[in-house]
């Protein structure tokens, strides 16, 4: 069997020749909607008042859960059904918006879901976007067909927003692996934040937005789709 693999097949090789499993995070890294969030949040804000450039969004929502999000922009807490009814508010509007721009995932994300699958790597989701857009997320790119349903983790209220290490933590327990032997790929600095405090053995980033990471030491693909040389698996 001949898979396609991308110009950074010498980095992803060694890599998963040393280690055993992998972990994705999925807004911003497999699927890039980061432009579609800032949009959304820019209709949602401007309901509150609130305005923030895509910086500020950078550092004090992506990656981050909406609780948390919530919480910091309005400075204040909010119970359940107030979460719920802010959350549902604003992720209306991304999902519209998604629907409307048909976007599809990463370029070469598929490719390298079949490529785990082939050579039994086992591969996880962690992601701080909650049940009801991982549901959208589930149906409309047919998640379920690479991923085990009990794989995909995400933000059901209980767990700690990165930069915490505790959903990692969680994928990686999922895994049935140690920390050590797990690659995680990211895009957001709160995330690579929290892969690092989840001590992965590897971490490498995933430059969808044209952002800054002079502050990260880790590689940086600019996609899953660089394709250059044929691989026999």
């Amino acid at each position: 069997m001949m898979v396609v693999i991308g110009r950074w097949v010498v980095l992803i090789m060694g890599v998963f020749l040393m280690k055993k499993a992998v972990i994705f995070d999925f807004n911003g890294t497999l699927l890039w909607d980061t432009h579609l969030h800032n949009r959304a949040w820019d209709d949602f804000l401007k309901q509150y008042n609130i305005n923030l450039s895509d910086e500020e969004k950078n550092h004090v929502i992506h990656g981050k859960t909406n609780q948390d999000i919530f919480t910091s922009l309005f400075n204040k807490k909010f119970d359940s059904l107030a979460m719920t009814q802010l959350s549902e508010e604003k992720e209306s509007i991304y999902r519209k918006l998604c629907l409307e721009a048909d976007v599809k995932l990463a370029d070469g994300a598929i490719e390298l879901f079949e490529y785990c699958k082939h050579n039994r790597i086992p591969f996880a989701i962690a992601t701080s976007a909650g049940k009801e857009n991982v549901d959208f997320y589930i149906n409309r790119f047919n998640l379920l067909k690479w991923f085990d349903i009990d794989l995909i983790i995400y933000n059901d209220g209980t767990i700690k927003s990165k930069p915490d290490p505790e959903i990692f933590n969680i994928a990686i327990h999922k895994l049935n692996m140690s920390p050590e032997d797990v690659v995680i790929f990211e895009d957001s600095v709160a995330g690579i934040n929290s892969a690092i405090a989840a001590k992965a053995g590897e971490i490498i980033i995933v430059n969808s937005n044209n952002e800054d990471y002079s502050l990260f030491n880790y590689p940086i693909i600019k996609d899953f789709s660089e394709y250059e040389t044929c691989v026999k698996i």
